[in-house]
């Protein structure tokens, strides 16, 4: 919970269908495309569209991994059937294995996809995807299906479809998540040719055009893993899968011919000492939850939601919804000052412009020793009205807001409710976020005789056995190399941001 996130970029992509049209052949299938976007105005897209994503995921900020990933994609995008563009390659701050593109050449990866990668080849093979998406405009193809950076609309978003402007933005926002990060899904048609001209392209890079195959079996397997998380974002998400396509993959490798050359690491123990460090699982700079309690470290907050409510965290704001989806109630940074109520009136006057807003009360207090004021007000929405249950309080320089939505009949029950979140906002005390972990990605070696059980009792490995497994491309009841060394997932205490 680190900031709003703008929702512009669905505005951005409104570009691929916009520009002067005209007929020209695809760089990639040499076929004759109608093209709806100079490369200019689609350059101009993706620049914005990548601060956006920085804004909305978060980027992972380790310049020598940075570079090292940069250093693989320029290497194979040197053979992008399309080079008019600069390829440019960063990582995202999700777990999930997953990678996107941008039009105009922004490549991205998620620390999940190095965190799952067993090979530089396998790393390579995935960029070299990704710079195919752009090369053959797979995303002015598919510009009908354009929906935003990866927005993943939750069950509960109420207000964010009923109010219409800031006042909608502010109370939805932790309700419209950065989750999959693509422009559109693409279709399989676009799949199979970014596969096989990805491979073409890793070959002539000098990298093994099987990594592919071997990376979509770990990524199926990773995926299956998953499925108790509802909602949660992979790569096969937005890239459509088919059973046989890790086998397609490999089969198509066999036939390419290549000439292996050095990569950037000097080999696979080398390409795991580079991903050695990043981190595993949640990043707890976006805040953590503990049950239904909410902490963050680096802010130094914590508050708690009702229980039994649908809790969810992003880098905009955090917040709860009822199993019905209404009620809700949400936190964010409102700004920078130390006076809630000068926050709320600037809050009332935005709104205003915006929408009619009536405000019934607005009361000042403290909670837990910080100032604050509270209020209840009705919003004029698309459908009638919704009730708001609004909250500003002072910490360290900033202003934070809690809004409880209602779409109708808001009761005491319900102030009662937003009341006990309300008062549960406290400083956060040294012990809780000395509480706080994380995990990294760290390398161990296996002991003869072991298999993943006592390998990950005796390292501390927080992975089970089956996750260890397909980390690690190994089988859970195979014996464990002595070399390279294996994937482990470690707890530290988290060290916060730098």
């Amino acid at each position: 919970m680190t900031g709003r996130i703008s929702q512009r970029v669905i505005l951005l992509l409104a570009l691929l269908l916009l520009g002067p049209g005209g007929c020209s052949l695809n760089p990639v299938s040499q076929k004759p495309e109608v093209v709806f976007i100079s490369e200019e105005d689609e350059v101009a897209a993706g620049e914005e569209a990548s601060a956006l994503v920085a804004e909305a995921m978060g980027l992972v900020e380790d310049p020598k991994l940075v570079a090292y990933v940069s250093s693989i994609g320029e290497r194979v995008a040197a053979y992008a059937p399309r080079q008019t563009l600069s390829y440019r390659f960063a990582i995202v701050d999700l777990d999930e294995p997953n990678a996107f593109a941008l039009p105009g050449g922004w490549i991205y990866v998620s620390r999940g996809i190095l965190a799952l990668a067993n090979s530089e080849d396998e790393l390579a093979n995935v960029l070299a995807h990704e710079v195919v998406h752009v090369a053959a405009r797979h995303h002015a193809q598919r510009h009908a299906r354009a929906t935003g950076v990866g927005i993943l609309a939750l069950p509960g978003l109420l207000a964010g479809a009923i109010i219409p402007g800031l006042a909608g933005d502010l109370v939805a926002a932790p309700f419209a998540l950065a989750g999959a990060g693509v422009l559109a899904g693409y279709s399989r048609d676009q799949e199979r040719e970014s596969d096989k001209v990805g491979q073409q392209m890793a070959a002539q890079a000098g990298y093994d055009p099987a990594g592919l195959g071997s990376f979509l079996a770990s990524l199926e397997r990773d995926t299956t893993l998953r499925v108790e998380e509802p909602g949660i974002p992979t790569w096969l998400d937005s890239h459509p899968s088919t059973a046989g396509r890790a086998q397609d993959s490999e089969a198509r490798a066999a036939g390419l011919a290549f000439t292996h050359k050095a990569g950037v690491a000097d080999s696979r123990e080398g390409f795991l000492r580079r991903v050695d460090g990043v981190m595993v699982g949640e990043n707890p700079a976006e805040g953590v939850f503990q049950g239904q309690r909410f902490l963050h470290p680096d802010i130094g907050l914590t508050l708690v939601f009702p229980e039994g409510w649908e809790t969810v965290n992003s880098r905009a704001s955090v917040g709860a919804f009822s199993e019905q989806g209404d009620p809700q109630v949400v936190l964010h940074h409102a700004g920078k000052g130390d006076d809630p109520r000068e926050a709320a009136s600037l809050f009332f006057e935005e709104v205003s412009r915006q929408t009619r807003i009536d405000v019934a009360r607005l009361d000042s207090l403290e909670v837990n020793g910080l100032p604050a004021v509270r209020g209840q007000a009705v919003a004029a929405a698309r459908r009638g009205t919704v009730s708001l249950d609004l909250t500003w309080i002072g910490l360290g320089g900033s202003i934070y807001q809690i809004v409880g939505v209602v779409s109708k009949g808001y009761t005491d029950a319900h102030r009662a409710t937003f009341g006990a979140v309300v008062d549960s906002f406290r400083k956060l005390s040294s012990a809780e976020r000395a509480s706080i972990q994380e995990q990294r990605l760290r390398l161990r070696e296996a002991q003869p005789g072991e298999d993943l059980a006592s390998f990950g009792a005796r390292t501390g490995n927080a992975w089970s056995p089956e996750q260890t497994a397909v980390a690690n491309a190994l089988q859970v009841g195979a014996p464990l190399p002595e070399s390279p060394p294996l994937k482990v997932a470690l707890k530290q205490p988290y060290r916060g941001t730098r």
